[in-house]
């Protein structure tokens, strides 16, 4: 074997141990993600998308999230991490739902739809927190998406609160539409600004958070 064989030899066997070291890096990287939960969600034009929640070693979180079929079961909604054990009040409406941020950590609004994350830092300092700084809360808006042709009613629909705790949209008495689609709203107050979030929402906290490999922080 000549010595530029040796030397080409030489430098293949150096990128494929580089190669395989980097790769086994990166699958022990991927080891140290622990499934935190898992559920489907719904957005505001009907698409339903998988979400995976996962904590890395420093208990920060990262998501996952894949495009799946339309499921009508599933329904929009503002969904709270389990582990902050939190519980939204009503407001006076009683059809909306208010939440308040604790302020000892750092908080994330997490829309499932590929819209920003919305983060909530804790005031420092002692300062006093303007009203609705650290808070979001959620209701719901109708849509009629089906009605019948030859009526001369209105295409309405009502808010309706069923035993489960929920409001949803559903028909008025005698109106043409015969299937009306319920969407959630969530307004989040963050630095004395207000941001309008339309479909399914999930609150975390967490320093910095991953959503499909990108990181905010």
């Amino acid at each position: 074997m000549n010595k530029l064989n040796i030397k080409l030899l030489t430098a293949l066997l150096a990128v494929a141990i580089v190669a395989g070291v980097c790769i086994f890096y990166a699958c022990k990287k991927e080891e140290t993600l622990t499934k935190e939960t898992e559920f489907v969600a719904k957005n505001y034009d009907g698409s339903c998308v998988q979400v995976n929640v996962l904590r890395d070693k420093n208990n920060n979180a990262h998501f996952i999230t894949k495009s799946i079929k339309e499921d009508p079961k599933i329904t929009l909604g503002l969904i709270i991490s389990s582990t902050l054990k939190l519980e939204p009040r009503k407001a006076k409406n009683e059809e909306e739902l208010v939440i308040n941020i604790p302020n000892d950590a750092i908080y994330w609004f997490v829309p499932l739809d590929g819209t920003l994350p919305i983060k909530f830092e804790p005031i420092k300092n002692g300062a006093k927190a303007d009203q609705g700084s650290s808070s979001g809360s959620s209701s719901i808006t109708c849509t009629c998406m089906e009605w019948l042709v030859n009526c001369t009613g209105g295409e309405r629909c009502e808010k309706r609160y069923y035993s489960d705790g929920k409001w949803r949209c559903a028909p008025a008495s005698n109106s043409c539409c015969t299937h009306c689609q319920t969407n959630i709203v969530a307004r989040v107050y963050s630095d004395s600004s207000e941001h309008i979030l339309v479909g399914s929402v999930y609150l975390i906290q967490s320093d910095t958070i991953t959503i499909d490999g990108i990181t905010y922080e």
